[in-house]
Formats: C-alpha cells, structure tokens, sequence
C-alpha cells in the first residue's frame, strides 16, 4: 500500500540529514574510549550485543563486550578482538494429550498442544571483527520447525542484522531497538538505523522501516495472528550542555499499512497514521536535585482507510528527585490529552497521572516511606458517564537491624485504593468502591538462606453496591537457598501463597493457591538438573442467575432462597524434570533429557485434561576469539 504524500518532507530530511552526515564521518575527529571487559547478558548464548537491540536513546553506558558500542552511544567501547560464535541447537519432543479431543477444524479443543512428534532446530551466527580503523558485526539466527507451537512459521529468520561501526558512526541494518524518549519512540524495527556522534556532546540518531511481529509477517500472508505492518521512521538530534544535563529533540513517524494483514483476520481494526514531535532533557544539579521531562505534540489520521482528518494534541511529563542527607522526594506527572497518540511509543491518551513519594531515615534501624498517587482519565469531560478517578495513598515502615535480631528485615505498612467511577446504569449511582489494605512482611536471613513470610488484608468496600463487598486474606511463604555440600551446590526455591475472599452478602468464597517449588542441583562434573513443580488452582463461588433448583443445585445462600454453584474452580498443577549433561564437562556440549507434565482439572465435567511432553536437546557452541589483525 503507498505511503501519503504527506511523508514526503519528514523522510525526506531524514535521508538528506544522513547522507550529509555519512560523507562527514570520515573527517570526525577520533574521541579517546578505554576497553571494557567482555560481559554475557543472562540467558543469551552469544556475546554480550546491546548494540543488536540498539537503544540510541539517553540511556546510561554499561559495559559490553570488548568493541562493541556502550547503549545509547555509537561510540565502541574498545577495539577488542575478533569474536566469531556459532551455536547449534535441535529439539526433539514427544506430546501426549489425553484425551484428546478434537473441535470441528480437528485441533486439540482444550489444549494449545498438538499431539505426536515434533522437533525444532535453531542455528545462531554472529561475528564481529575489524576492517581497517571500523568493525563490521553481523547476526543471524534461523528457525526450522514443525509445531506451530514453537512457531507459526515453518522455516524462518528469528533475527537478523548486519552493522557497521567505529568511534563516530554506527549504520545498522536489519533487526534494531530504537528508544529515543518515552513519548515518541520504544520499538524493535527491521530496517536501517543510524547514529553519528560529531563530538562530545552533539549526536545524531536516525532510522527507517517496519515494525512487525517477526519476518515472515512482511511477505507470508497465511502467518496466524498477523498484525498490521507498520512503515516507521524517526530522528533524534541530542545536546550535552554539560556532561550531566542533556536535552534531545525527538520525531517519529508510524503508519500502518493496511494491505498487510490477512482480510479475514481484519475483524475491524482499523489502520492509522501518526506523527509526534518531542523536546526532552534530562538534568543532575549535583547530587541532591535531578530532573527528567518532555514535552511532545502529536498529529493522527485515526482512520487512513476513510477520508482525510488530522486530530492533534498534546503530552507532557516531568519527574523530579531530590536527595538530602536522610531525606528523600521524588514527584512523577504525566499528563496526555484525549487525542494524543503515539504508535510508536505505545502510549495511553486521556489520563493524567501524579505521584509523590517521600522516604525518611529515621535513625540506623528504620525508614519511612509515604506516597500518593492520583490517577483520571476524561481530561476534557467528554465521557458521556463521567471519568474513573483512582486515589492510593501508602504508608510503610522497615525495619532493619533490629537489636537482637541479627538480619531480621521487618516491613508493615497500610495502603487504600479509592476508586470512583462512571455512572453505573444497574445501580443508578457511580461506581464508589474503597480498598483498605494492611499488609506485613518479615524476612529473616539464615547464613544463605532467606525465610520470608507475608500477610495481607484487603477489605474491598463497593459502597453503591453492598453485593460486590469481600474480605480478602492473602498469606505468603517463601524459602530461598544456596547449599554447597562436597562440592556439590544445591538452590531450592520454594513459595507457597493462598488468598482466601469472603463474601458478606451471600454465603461462599473463592480460594486462591499458587504454588511454587524449585530445586536446581549442580554436580561437580558433567551433571546438572533441575526439578520444578507448580501449581495454581481456585475453588470459586458461583451464585445462580435463577431459582430453579433443578438447574441451579440444592446450595442456597444466604439470605435464603437464593441458589448458587458450589463447588466450582479448577487446579493447573505442573511438573518439569530436565537433566543436562555436558560432555567432556564443556558448557558448548550439552545433551539435554526434560520431561514436562501438565494437569488440567476443572470441576466442570468433561473439560479435565492431561498433557505430557518428553524431549531430548543437542545443543553445540563454536566460540572463537582472535587478535585484531
């Protein structure tokens, strides 16, 4: 589908901006950097590459894998060496469901698992080495598989960039997460970004694309669940008055391409187009006052499949701290009016949102925090039944070394919900509900375990409707650990949580119970396991809709004479086994046996089921890293 005419000015300066810039990058003068040490982002196999998701925001530097560029900088952290990684991974599984009962499309109707045999394979390259005074840094990682459960596509880029970079300029292509302000622009595009930094204190972001859920959405139309795929484009200019007070100015562009997605999925949602223009800064005076705000304005074309309307509006926020000695301020407002929108940022229009907190030490052994949040929507009063209002303010008191206590960390505090609503046309009145919750919470460290147990109350008031009130109790366990023993290291996890809700018009409760038990056990050599079982289940009260007792049940309520279900509810437990055996004790040859079970139980007759996977993994890693040459 063609883009309008009106795009034309905004991505035309961004193509000129970039050019000019790409033929100044040359003569930028060289800025000092020292090396970093190399770093592994939790659960990610290859090196550590912030760069590859691609915040060029004013985020904080961290470190990252020897030359490659800090967050928010398209600046490498280091020359580093070369780093080549390759990574190999095939599943096999095996899936029981019982029964397995089928709709009318012959698919499972109760599970989201398809019985018989499945397998998945995934290969991950990546590679960063130098060319010269630059880098060149390349990731790729494909997908072949024939569950649509692990993924809608049979063979598929999962992700994939290619990137060019040195101590001024950094041009992407492919896969990147551009995060300029939290008004314009937060999203993973596909597409090409690029940052040049003039100096040290000028920098320039820049970016154009499509935002979509995975590859194949761009061409495959038979894909389930396919979203519209959106053209984006943006910039960033950023200045450093000094090195810690920063203002930036922010555009992004955002419009669906309504040709995209499958007409039998349109089920009418409906296209738009968007573009934002935002100032923000981000200012420390000192250590004591701090300072994050923006302004932003938006013009939206809600609907780009009927004629032309541009509906703009306005956003602003500001967050602010303070910090003196044993006292501490911080004060958040946002405020977006009825039409702003902004698509490529995900943000909410309509709602104006404020909170203060205040924390005083008082003493070695305790600190007191206090906050209020007030939060509405129907800035404008255009909601025909009025605007929803939620107040919460808070008090807690910590308590920590306490004489004679050791560690014992002791927390209790009180907090309120208040909530007024719309005029409610059942009960002729607004909604007016109140929440008054005390809660406590004491932990007590044990060498290297921590005990932890919790209570909560909530008293849940619906003034204008009596039939709605209930009383909850929530209690909490929880026990973590490390345990070495012989060289052998053992982590249980256990935390065990029921919420139990009286009703006080009618007799019955709903319970609710999540439980939780881990045990990861890792042997000297060759052998790790790990054992987790979960549970979550309710036991819930129905109240009958008629007071025929053939179709309601011989339960009654009180008052009398009103007929409920009872019992009704369900319980999820779930079982995980998985041992994992490397070979010659390597953490690049792993041989991986899991089993996994999942109980459905409901006390609906006819919908219990059972479901059972057995899988096998080979995973191999190539990881190789050599002098610059």
């Amino acid at each position: 589908m063609p883009v309008r005419s009106a795009l034309a000015g905004p991505l035309l300066l961004i193509v000129s901006v970039c050019v000019c810039v790409a033929g100044l990058a040359a003569q930028a003068p060289t800025l000092p950097s020292a090396p970093a040490p190399n770093t592994q982002s939790p659960g990610s196999a290859f090196p550590s590459t912030q760069g590859a998701t691609g915040a060029t925001g004013n985020t904080g530097s961290q470190n990252n894998a020897a030359g490659t560029r800090a967050p928010g900088s398209a600046v490498p952290t280091g020359t580093g060496n070369d780093q080549l990684f390759f990574e190999f991974k095939d599943t096999y599984a095996y899936t029981q469901v019982n029964p397995n009962t089928k709709g009318p499309d012959g698919l499972p109707l109760y599970s989201f698992l398809i019985p018989g045999n499945d397998s998945e394979t995934d290969l991950t390259l990546y590679q960063d080495h130098a060319w010269g005074t630059n880098r060149l840094q390349y990731l790729g990682i494909f997908r072949e598989t024939n569950d649509v459960r692990w993924d809608p596509e049979h063979s598929s880029l999962q992700r994939g960039y290619f990137r060019f970079y040195n101590k001024q300029t950094e041009a992407n292509f492919g896969d990147y997460l551009v995060n300029y302000s939290r008004f314009t622009y937060n999203q993973n595009i596909k597409g090409v970004s690029f940052v040049h930094k003039f100096d040290q204190n000028w920098k320039f972001s820049a970016n154009l694309g499509v935002f979509t859920d995975r590859w194949g959405s761009i061409f495959k139309d038979y894909i389930v669940g396919q979203p519209f795929t959106r053209f984006v484009g943006g910039f960033r200019g950023e200045y450093k008055i000094q090195p810690n007070k920063t203002i930036g100015v922010n555009f992004s562009e955002g419009h669906d391409l309504v040709g995209s997605i499958r007409p039998d999925l349109v089920n009418g949602l409906i296209g738009v187009n968007n573009q934002v223009l935002s100032v923000d800064t981000k200012m420390d005076f000192g250590r004591k006052f701090s300072l994050d705000g923006e302004a932003a304005y938006s013009l939206t074309n809600p609907n780009i499949q009927q004629e032309h309307v541009e509906l703009g509006d306005w956003a602003v926020r500001l967050d602010s701290r303070y910090k003196n000695g044993w006292f501490t301020a911080r004060e958040t407002y946002t405020r977006m009016e009825p039409n702003f929108f902004s698509v490529n940022a995900r943000q909410l229009a309509d709602l104006q949102d404020a909170g203060i907190t205040l924390t005083e030490d008082a003493g070695q052994h305790l600190t007191i925090d206090e906050s209020y949040r007030y939060t509405e929507n129907d800035l404008r009063h255009e909601q025909p039944l009025g605007a929803t209002i939620f107040k919460v303010p808070e008090v807690r008191f910590s308590f920590r070394r306490i004489p004679h206590l050791g560690r014992t960390l002791f927390d209790f505090g009180y907090r309120e919900r208040r909530e007024t609503g719309p005029f409610d046309l059942a009960t002729n009145n607004g909604t007016k509900i109140v929440a008054r919750i005390p809660y406590a919470d004491v932990s007590i460290p044990m060498g290297t375990t921590l005990f932890t147990v919790g209570y909560e109350h909530r008293a849940y008031d619906s003034v204008n409707d009596p039939t709605q009130s209930t009383g909850v109790n929530r209690v909490s366990l929880a026990l973590r650990s490390i345990l070495d023993l012989g060289g052998w290291t053992f982590s249980p996890n256990f935390r065990y949580e029921i919420e139990r809700e009286l009703f006080f018009t009618a007799f019955g409760a709903n319970d609710n119970r999540n439980i939780a038990a881990i045990m990861y056990i890792d042997a000297p050599k060759y052998f790790q396991a790990e054992l987790i079982y979960r549970q979550v289940g309710a036991s819930l009260f129905t109240q009958c809709a008629t007071t025929a007792t053939s179709q309601c049940g011989t339960f009654t309520s009180l008052p009398a004479n009103v007929n409920v279900l009872l019992p009704n509810g369900f319980g999820r437990p779930q079982y995980h086994a998985a041992l994992t055996y490397k070979f010659k004790n390597s953490d690049s040859k792993e041989i991986i046996f899991a089993f996994d079970r999942n109980s459905n139980y409901f006390a609906t007759q006819g919908q219990s089921f059972d479901e059972r996977v057995f899988s096998v993994t080979v995973l191999w890693r190539y990881k190789k890293q050599g002098e610059n040459k």
